[in-house]
């Protein structure tokens, strides 16, 4: 086939459906005459009147069978229309039709199309790289949707080149970078040209950010760029893109790139101030000092073995909320340069609470009280203050009934204390706390003193006193009625009764329960009549003991003989 184009003045022109033939039989010329101003989107190059002659037919393309009577509605040329779908040419040659399908399809109707991943005449030709897998277009083999990585579409076959290195650094200023661009890149394709790029490093991640310097020709000598009119002490990312004839390249996010900072200068003096559990860097800033937030401000605690990094996001910078009474080391740096260094201890503040506390008593009116230091004494503890108060009298039941005189404080430098003159049989609560320059948080604990071993409280007079005849004697009595005097639980009570007549010098005892009753008695028999007695009973303790001085006592007499 020839094709001749002789005074049109367009750049494009293009021929289509350009089959592969055998060089049988004879060749035939189709002329087709554009004049200027002729509209150029397509001229389908008809086939001539005349019967194309085969010597022999092509075994490959045999099948058709002679009636190939379905539309053809591929090409838009009326000598066509008894062609098949898909089939460009039918043509009856002894006996026998040839096919000759277009592009996108094969058989011997032409009536299937390629299989996924092939595409062209006769499907001889392989898909590309299509992304994500996908197959490419039948007829043309173009991927549709996009090519993978650093293929050139729309075949997607050929690499894009790429440069192996990123830029170099090799000197930078106030406001400039200087960088050398190597030679050496793979690809499938020769760059003709490339472009230097870059972008601030904090803006690196957005879409349409990057700025061109400038598009130079390629060769394979190494260069040398100075991109100037950067800002101070500020990092930018540094690209080079490749470009090959077509005027594109390959633009993915993992051509290889570097960041380099522009140079500036560091405060020449730095302000440090203390604050409450911490410290504040400054200075005076200009227009050539670095960023603050390009520094970082590393702490650590004396006997650490990590340090706190943070970056001087905000200036003046002010770290706060140390630990009270603790030694620090602090550095200022730039990267690697190391700006300031300088040590601090913070103030002494109130201490945790006291751990371990704990009571018991020691007798019925002390209590013996211990606990160890704070976990976190925030200073030096100068010492510690206990506080007790009475709570409630053990032996008042059913109700709450505290003694508001019996409280009080001590200090002490010691991680124990005795509190004396406590009410017998009494809860007691009691708090301690750690004291530095202001008092920790205050631990406390509940306990009771012990009961008296003798009872201090006598039995009160009941409803009724006595109730005699002339041999026996009933005595009545009612608990002590001040709960708060009886400074112990009443297990029972003693009474004794003693004869008080010269025939009748005798004393007996006899021991009395608790009984639940809000009024006690005793019986006793036997008696002489006309007989004085004395009745008395003594509350009695859990350890079996009375106070012989504090009885309740009633004397009486019994009757005589005959009533």
């Amino acid at each position: 086939m020839k094709l001749t184009i002789s005074d049109i003045q367009s750049e494009v022109f293009a021929m289509g459906s350009v089959r592969e033939c055998n060089p049988l039989g004879e060749v035939h010329v189709s002329t087709v005459t554009i004049s200027p101003g002729t509209d150029l989107s397509c001229h389908p190059l008809k086939y001539p009147s005349s019967v194309l002659t085969l010597t022999e037919p092509d075994q490959y393309f045999t099948g058709c069978g002679l009636n190939c009577t379905p539309s053809c509605d591929r090409l838009p040329v009326p000598e066509l229309e008894p062609c098949g779908s898909g089939i460009v040419l039918c043509q009856p040659t002894r006996q026998i039709t040839t096919c000759f399908c277009n592009p996108g399809y094969k058989g011997p109707k032409c009536g299937k199309s390629c299989p996924d991943g092939t595409f062209g005449v006769n499907c001889k030709e392989q898909c590309g790289n299509c992304s994500k897998n996908t197959s490419c277009d039948k007829i043309r083999g173009i991927c549709s949707d996009g090519c993978e990585r650093r293929f050139r579409p729309p075949l997607c076959k050929m690499k894009y080149p790429v440069f192996d290195e990123a830029p170099r650094f090799i000197s930078h200023t106030l406001t400039s970078i200087t960088i050398s661009v190597d030679i050496s890149f793979s690809g499938d394709i020769n760059p003709t040209e490339y472009r230097l790029q870059y972008v601030k490093a904090e803006s690196a991640n957005q879409e349409g950010g990057w700025i061109t310097f400038g598009t130079f020709a390629y060769s394979d000598k190494v260069k040398k760029h100075e991109i100037p009119e950067l800002e101070v002490g500020s990092g930018y990312v540094v690209r080079v893109v490749l470009i090959d004839e077509t005027g594109t390249g390959y633009n993915g996010t993992d051509i290889p790139h570097a960041v380099y900072k522009t140079s500036c200068i560091h405060p020449d003096k730095v302000d440090v101030q203390p604050l409450n559990y911490g410290f504040q860097i400054s200075w005076q800033k200009s227009a050539h000092h670095c960023r603050s937030g390009s520094y970082v401000v590393d702490v650590k605690e004396k006997g650490s073995k990590t340090s706190d990094s943070q970056n001087m996001s905000q200036f003046p910078f002010k770290k706060k909320d140390l630990k009270p009474f603790t030694f620090y080391r602090w550095t200022l740096r730039y990267g690697k340069t190391l700006i300031l260094t300088g040590n601090i201890t913070t103030p002494e503040s109130a201490p945790s609470a006291v751990l371990s506390l704990a009571a018991m008593p020691l007798n019925s009116t002390a209590l013996s009280v211990s606990w160890d230091a704070p976990s976190k004494p925030n200073g030096i503890i100068k010492h510690y203050n206990i506080s007790y108060r009475h709570n409630t009298y053990k032996s008042c039941k059913g109700g709450y009934k505290s003694n508001n005189a019996s409280k009080g404080q001590v200090e002490t430098k010691e991680t124990f204390v005795v509190l004396n003159n406590l009410l017998a049989y009494s809860e007691y609560s009691v708090g301690v706390a750690a004291y530095t320059v202001a008092y920790g948080k205050n631990a406390s604990i509940t306990e009771d003193t012990l009961e008296l071993d003798i009872p201090q409280v006598r039995p009160e007079p009941g409803k009724r006193s006595v109730e005699t005849n002339k041999e026996y004697v009933e005595f009545y009595w009612s608990p002590p009625k001040d709960c708060t005097a009886i400074k112990g639980s009443i297990k029972g009570y003693d009474v004794t009764l003693i004869g008080l007549s010269p025939w009748a010098r005798t004393t007996q005892i006899m021991p009395v329960v608790q009984q639940k009753e809000q009024e006690q008695f005793a019986r006793f028999e036997k008696l002489i009549p006309y007989t004085q007695y004395l009745a008395s009973v003594f509350v009695r303790s859990p350890k079996n003991l009375t106070n012989p001085a504090l009885p309740y006592s009633v004397n009486f007499t019994t009757l005589p003989d005959g009533k």
